[in-house]
């Protein structure tokens, strides 16, 4: 939801998002996804790639698991030339073949971290009202097992303050 809410302030394309949990879909399209998908569904690479121009894939795709089952799906819907963007830290070892870099002129690329400049637009953005305030909520500190807990599993939309004193 909320990387849909930032790319709908600079980008000019369609969005679509896949994710296992009903909830973070349905949130989705409240964002203005195009349209979602539940990627644990083996057909659900094939789906999205019928949304592109020609069935040719998505040119892009971010990865915010960084697991190798979210990492393969990535791969999979992208189209000749197309970039993966993997941000999660999940973990795990690459799942594909390397023979498909090459063959389909593939790129995979890391992002943990912006710069300066990147939180300076982002500010930006959301203070000239082009990006909505994403949701946050504020946990106590005694709670920091359970947002972690919350977070692994992915439970969390939008964002958790943890605050040592509410």
């Amino acid at each position: 939801m909320n990387a849909i809410l930032l790319a709908k302030a600079v980008l000019k394309c369609r969005f679509v998002v896949a994710d296992i949990d009903p909830r973070k879909r349905a949130a989705a399209l409240d964002a203005g996804a195009a349209a979602v998908f539940n990627n644990a569904d083996p057909g659900s690479a094939a789906k999205l790639k019928e949304l592109t121009a020609s069935s040719a894939g998505a040119g892009g795709a971010i990865d915010f698991v960084g697991a190798p089952a979210t990492a393969q799906f990535g791969v999979d819907v992208l189209r000749k030339g197309g970039t993966l963007v993997i941000v999660g830290l999940y973990g795990g070892l690459a799942p594909f073949a390397l023979p498909l870099f090459p063959q389909r002129a593939l790129t995979v690329r890391g992002s943990y971290v912006g710069d300066l400049a990147d939180i300076r637009e982002l500010i930006a953005l959301v203070m000239t009202g082009r990006v909505p305030p994403l949701p946050v909520a504020a946990r106590p500190l005694g709670e920091i097992n359970r947002v972690l807990d919350e977070l692994r599993a992915g439970k969390v939309l939008g964002r958790i303050v943890v605050k040592p004193s509410l």
